[in-house]
């Protein structure tokens, strides 16, 4: 089996008993401003994502526009409250620590304390695993890219 190339993109760090986490300097936002944190489950791998300010912005607009909602208003402004009430906003500290709340580490299934993945994503954001969800994460875009092998 081949192993997984990892990115710049890519760190991984210790989650501390009180659920911080470092985060890269060059990923993080200016000082003040917060960052939105929501559990994922994707392709049933669970997750955090961190939305930047300009992606949670984004999201909400994505929403607001649908097509899906074009004559149902009601639920169009059910499911950005939804998304709103879902993320949790935080600030990194003086330090360069995110700290994850308690609910949202169980979710993503979190040792405590224990080792994290950050994973920064072009749309703006950071995907927040434990070590062996983003191996199984890795393993299974690169089983579903293959075809696609010849193009990158």
């Amino acid at each position: 089996m081949d192993t997984p190339i990892k990115t710049s993109n890519f760190v991984e760090h210790q989650l501390d008993p009180k659920l911080r986490v470092a985060v890269p300097t060059d990923w993080r936002p200016p000082e003040g401003i917060p960052l939105r944190l929501r559990y994922v489950d994707e392709d049933g791998i669970p997750m955090i994502r961190a939305y930047f300010e300009a992606s949670y912005q984004r999201k909400l607009a994505e929403i607001e526009g649908h097509e899906r909602f074009e004559k149902r208003p009601a639920e169009r402004d059910k499911v950005r409250r939804f998304f709103k009430r879902s993320c949790h906003k935080v600030v990194i500290n003086t330090q360069g620590k995110l700290t994850v709340p308690p609910a949202l580490a169980k979710a993503a299934e979190f040792s405590i304390p224990g080792k994290i993945c950050l994973e920064f994503s072009e749309d703006d954001s950071i995907d927040l695993y434990t070590p062996e969800n983003h191996t199984r994460m890795t393993e299974m875009l690169n089983a579903e890219l293959t075809e696609f092998s010849d193009l990158l």
